[in-house]
This record gives C-alpha cells, structure tokens and sequence, in this order.
C-alpha cells in the first residue's frame, strides 16, 4: 500500500492497509507489472470511494489504427521559392522540419490563419512545417477540376500518401509512424487557397480558379515533427488517433 507516496519493495507482499485520514488516498500497486489495483478515497472515518483497477504501464493515448498510408510521393520547397514543391527521393526531417525548406523551423511567425488569435507576424509555434496530401483525395480534386492529374508539387507537398480514407479529417494530434520511428503530428485540416490554382494555371490555363472549390475537403493536413528521421517512397507510415471522445458541449 502508498499512502502520499512511497511503495513496498519488488517480490514482498503488501502490508495491510495503513490507518487513515479523511482525505488521504491509499494506492496498492505491483511494482513488478504497475497495475493499480485498488485506490481508496477517506471521505471520512466511516464513508470512502473505492476505485477500481487500471493498468498503470499500459494506458496508451493513442490508438495504433488498421491504415497504414504509403509514401507515393516526397517534395520541399525551396526558402527562397513560391508555393511550388520539388520531387525528391527521400525527406529528413528534424525537430525543425525538413532543413533549407520554406516551412523549416521550431517556432514562425504567425499568417493571416490566426489572425482571430494574435496579430499577423507574432512568433508562435510551428505546427506547419509539412504539407501532406491523400493521393486518392487528389484524384477527386482533378476529376472535380476536369484534370486527368493535379501535380501535388504545385500544391507545396512534402508527403503524398495512399491507404488512409478521408484523411483530410484525420483528427488532430494524430499521429503518423515510420519505419525508422520517425513520427509526425497531425496539426489540422490545410484550407484550400488561391495560390495552388495560380500554380496549376502555369501548365492548365484557366483550370486553376477551379482548384479551391475543387480541393474543399480534400486538401490534406498540415503537420509538425515529434520524432525525427527519414521517410522516402514506398516507406509505410502507422496511423495512430487519439482515444477520446468526439468534443460535445
């Protein structure tokens, strides 16, 4: 038993439960496996909640998913460049995003996205440093455009993934595994704007005012390094979600 902390030793069997105070807690645990297996509340000499078990090693946050998205496709964009991304072989990513890319950085400054929140340039945390898109979602974005293909590079991409359904949706704080345990945070569903259709205008002329109605949902998520590592194509990324609830006021 713990009263206000402390344990018995690993492999010796609990002593009784100690005398106790109204408002005072007592926890029996097994130091050996962290199981909680009794917890109890002293309301007062004669009243007491008694809480039943949980498992104290293994309370996940996160629950590992069945999807699994395929990286099909990696880009940056240069810092010194517009919106458009350039194909590569393999991403690395830091704690700072991915180095010499136009989103790099722990902290930004803050865009007309949360001008609601604090005035534009203020440094705030950077949970933008990646863009990361559905191939499946793209293609209904060029059928919707009357494209047979929309380039995710003039999107700004840096992740093109295949296997998880509406994943512009995916919740936020979600997150995406690779093999080398390199792991990404899930910010929020990327907004479509104008200047993606300005880019596919270059290559499609007057198909690029339709990319915005067209990518309404569909516009994949923006995301920010937990872990660093390295993902390139045909690399698997684990879907993990939050276990809670949906929010309901």
């Amino acid at each position: 038993w713990v009263v206000g902390g402390g344990a018995g030793g690993a492999g010796h069997p609990p002593p009784p439960p100690p005398p106790l105070r109204p408002g005072r807690i007592a926890l029996r645990s097994d130091p050996k496996e962290g199981f909680l297996l009794l917890g109890i509340v002293l309301l007062s000499p004669t009243k007491a909640y008694v809480v039943s078990g949980e498992k104290g090693r293994d309370m996940p946050v996160l629950l590992e998913t069945k999807f699994k998205g395929e990286v099909v496709w990696a880009g940056e964009t240069g810092a010194d460049s517009g919106i458009a991304s350039t194909q590569v072989a393999a991403l690395t990513l830091g704690f700072h995003g991915v180095s010499g890319e136009r989103h790099q950085g722990e902290n930004r400054a803050s865009c007309v996205r949360m001008r609601n929140l604090y005035p534009e340039g203020t440094t705030i945390r950077n949970v933008r440093q990646l863009s990361i898109l559905s191939e499946e979602e793209l293609a209904l974005i060029a059928a919707d455009m009357g494209l047979q293909r929309v380039d995710p590079a003039a999107l700004g991409a840096n992740l093109v993934l295949r296997g998880i359904p509406d994943f512009t949706y995916v919740s936020p704080s979600s997150r995406l595994q690779g093999p080398d345990g390199v792991t990404l945070t899930v910010d929020m569903e990327n907004r479509p704007c104008i200047f993606p259709g300005r880019e596919i205008d270059k290559d499609h002329a007057g198909f690029g005012p339709k990319f915005k109605p067209a990518a309404r949902g569909r516009r994949g998520i923006t995301a920010w390094v937990e872990r660093p590592g390295q993902l390139k194509r045909g690399d698997s990324l684990q879907l993990f979600v939050p276990d809670q609830r949906a929010w309901a006021p």
